[in-house]
């Protein structure tokens, strides 16, 4: 079952989830900075965390109606609403393995960076080059190649069940030999939403300029917003994707196909 039938099947619920969580998300940030009740700085500060707690929760909401789409449809019975009453309480049981999870790789990855860009910063400042651009790319790669080796990790943190360690060295073990791959694919699903909203933040900083007229403060807000929103529509694709990925690997090494973990 490909990422495109499973958007089929589950739009409706999907987009439910989306709406629900994130439209109200961009649409409290936008008005609490559009009617000054927070700082633009505060509400971006306040915001990224509660972003950070949301992310785990709505790609687990997802991950668990594309799980529920490969299932036979005799075995699935109800509503759009019974759909998202069963991923969500299944969600919820795996929030916080997967926030932990979230969070021990955002410390592994941080780490890879200082022991690889601080001694070619400390070479570049010797050699006196300008580090930005080398340190940029050098700093680009390392992350992209560590991520490569945790694709997997939502689908067994969330349908797999697994503890964030064990979904670690899982992911790890299932991406060997898929890692170029696993690359191309990441950069192109999940570069084009980062490419939207880092867009979307640049082109509201200089809106005026570029339209060669100014606007009200209004207008950056709401271009940053919309962008944001936009991305996160986006980032779903990718979501499903490698979990589909996940799936196939899983079937050709004679795992059980994935299934929801109720």
């Amino acid at each position: 079952m490909t990422t495109r039938i499973i958007l089929a099947k589950q739009i409706r619920p999907i987009a439910i989830t989306i709406l629900a969580l994130y439209l109200s998300f961009y649409g409290l940030y936008f008005a609490l900075v559009a009617c000054n009740i927070l700082p633009d700085e505060a509400a971006e500060k306040l915001f990224s965390l509660l972003g950070v707690l949301l992310m785990p929760l709505s790609n687990a909401v997802i991950l668990n109606l594309a799980a529920e789409s490969t299932v036979p449809s005799a075995a699935i019975a109800g509503s759009v609403k019974a759909a998202l009453i069963r991923a969500s309480a299944c969600a919820y049981r795996s929030w916080s393995r997967l926030l932990t999870a979230y969070i021990s790789v955002s410390f592994i990855i941080v780490g890879w960076l200082a022991v690889t860009v601080i001694p070619v910063y400390a070479l570049l400042m010797i050699a006196k080059i300008q580090p930005t651009v080398p340190l940029t790319i050098l700093a680009v790669t390392v992350g992209t190649i560590q991520l490569t080796r945790f694709a997997f990790l939502d689908s067994f943190v969330v349908i797999g069940g697994l503890g964030p360690w064990a979904a670690r060295q899982q992911s790890k073990a299932m991406s060997k030999g898929q890692r170029w791959q696993i690359m191309g694919y990441g950069l192109l699903l999940a570069g084009l939403p980062f490419v939207v909203e880092t867009a979307g933040e640049a082109f509201a900083k200089d809106l005026g300029s570029l339209l060669g007229y100014q606007l009200g403060p209004l207008a950056p807000l709401l271009v940053s917003t919309a962008t944001g929103f936009a991305a996160t529509l986006l980032y779903v694709i990718p979501t499903i994707f490698f979990f589909v990925y996940w799936r196939d690997l899983t079937t050709k090494v004679g795992e059980p196909a994935a299934t929801l973990n109720s």
